[in-house]
């Protein structure tokens, strides 16, 4: 581990410099890029209130990861690259304010709010970037940075491969849930089922509320059991947001 820089917005969360003298130069922005994300990201989850945490990178790693346990997220985007390092820190950071461990079960839905996540907040902050007046360029095309956040949602995006969520609720479980369950991590279909949440959120944004209940839903459910638990453990304000998802997996829930 490296020289630690906390963050002055959220002193609970540090960024770990490692061997890299790029993050500890003051004229590097990278800290400003996290914490302009994290501030974005707090309009609508418990950022503040997250348990100590480290951000660190290796660019050495294929994925980035979200060690619960011990407050580390590990990156591996480039910290140069503010595009990609925003992207992997809106999924790794709401992984992060999850409470506890989600149950095997239901990890393809963890991973699929956190793929979420990068795309409902990084437009949010090529926003917030545009509205400060950030006219940072890119200097590949000299255009203002903050078009890349968005753009590079846009193409991530259309990874996605359509399935049918609304045979998630069948009996017995579907082969397209079950695949899901047995490997949460299939990002084409992660991507598919982010995209079919967007709108629930985008309308409904205190269900983002929720998310933090997730390690919370007990293990051995079926989903629509699940789902329902969620709705009884959740807050009334974000009850109807919460109807639409489980609507969206053929669940039909009524107050």
């Amino acid at each position: 581990m490296g020289e630690l820089i906390s963050l002055e917005l959220f002193p609970r969360i540090s960024i770990d410099c490692g061997e890299s003298d790029f993050l500890k130069d003051p004229k590097n922005n990278t800290s400003f890029v996290i914490s302009s994300l994290l501030h974005v990201m707090s309009t609508k989850l418990p950022i503040e209130s997250v348990p100590p945490t480290i951000i660190a990178f290796s660019e050495n790693r294929k994925n980035p990861i979200c060690y619960r346990d011990s407050g580390l997220i590990i990156l591996s985007a480039n910290p140069s690259k503010w595009n990609q390092l925003a992207y992997q820190l809106a999924h790794e950071m709401c992984h992060r304010i999850i409470t506890n461990d989600v149950v095997q079960n239901l990890r393809w839905l963890e991973e699929s709010i956190c793929e979420l996540s990068s795309y409902y907040f990084l437009p949010q902050l090529s926003k917030y970037w545009r509205r400060k007046g950030i006219m940072w360029k890119n200097p590949t095309t000299n255009k203002p940075y903050y078009l890349e956040f968005e753009k590079y949602i846009k193409e991530d995006r259309k990874k996605a491969i359509a399935i049918d969520l609304s045979s998630f609720s069948v009996t017995p479980i579907s082969d397209e849930l079950q695949s899901l369950i047995d490997d949460c991590e299939i990002r084409e279909k992660n991507a598919y089922i982010a995209r079919s949440l967007f709108p629930i959120f985008d309308r409904y944004p205190n269900t983002w509320h929720a998310i933090p209940l997730l390690g919370d839903l007990k293990s051995n459910s079926s989903l629509e059991a699940s789902l329902r638990e969620w709705i009884n453990l959740a807050p009334t304000e974000v009850h109807v947001g919460l109807q639409r998802i489980a609507y969206l997996f053929g669940v039909q829930v009524l107050f």
